[in-house]
């Protein structure tokens, strides 16, 4: 009723500034990753990111039409964890550390769950190849084995 008042009058509502929807959107992905790493992409609702966020679905909608969309946008977010976490240097030290971030680093789990929504296995593995500054037949084994070791031990962790 009030809006419909104010339209009557000629009062026109401010639009949001490029700068706070800027912010708001950059709320929303903080948020998102927070839900993830936390509780898993499983617990990642427009609802429980409302929540979080302090913000209306509507809010969220506008920046993020579905839920693929925050997901997309989150990618960069979740691969810096990765990088965060693995050694490239060579087969051994990428195995060793990926172990280790799986034993000792719930966000680093929580990333590998989340990149299961993104990319299947050939492009996954491509992806860890291009990080390695000279990929071989010892590094693709690397990457086999310490995702054989996500799928037996990754479990153990929810």
């Amino acid at each position: 009723m009030v809006s419909f008042i104010l339209f009557l009058s000629g009062f026109v509502m401010p639009k949001v500034s490029q700068q706070q929807a800027k912010i708001t959107r950059q709320r929303i992905i903080d948020c998102a990753l927070e839900i993830i790493l936390s509780s898993g992409i499983e617990s990642l609702t427009f609802s429980n990111l409302a929540k979080k966020a302090e913000i209306g679905r509507s809010t969220i909608n506008g920046h993020f039409s579905k839920k693929n969309d925050l997901l997309m946008a989150l990618q960069p977010r979740l691969v810096s964890i990765l990088d965060e976490n693995l050694c490239f240097e060579c087969a051994d030290d990428f195995y060793s550390s990926w172990v280790h971030a799986i034993k000792s680093n719930q966000e680093f789990r929580q990333t590998i769950k989340t990149m299961e929504a993104f990319f299947d296995n050939d492009t996954g593995i491509s992806g860890l190849m291009r990080r390695f500054p000279s990929p071989n037949e010892e590094t693709e084994k690397a990457i086999y084995t310490a995702m054989g070791y996500a799928i037996v031990h990754l479990p153990k962790y929810t």
